[in-house]
């Protein structure tokens, strides 16, 4: 997910998207490149499967909460910044 959040910041897209492929094997996905081309809703999906996997991820709570406020979804965003801070207070 770091390797993907990186790449993509970066500008380099095929890498990143290689990465994002990579992540989502181990549970991870590509919701960081995802919310940066714009396509926010299946950037939801992929940060709500990574959490459902690892609930006590305060980084993946917040990637998800950021995301939510760029999809205009304030009352999920107030859920998942609440569940990051209760799993890192």
């Amino acid at each position: 997910e770091s390797r993907v959040r990186v790449l993509s910041l970066i500008g380099d897209c095929r890498p990143a998207l290689a990465a994002a492929e990579m992540a989502a094997g181990r549970g991870g996905g590509a919701g960081v490149v995802d919310t940066r081309w714009g396509y926010l809703r299946r950037a939801q999906e992929s940060v709500r499967r990574f959490v459902e996997l690892d609930p006590l991820s305060a980084i993946g709570w917040n990637t998800l909460s950021g995301i939510c406020l760029r999809a205009n979804n304030p009352s999920a965003a107030l859920d998942a910044a609440g569940r990051a801070r209760r799993v890192a207070p």
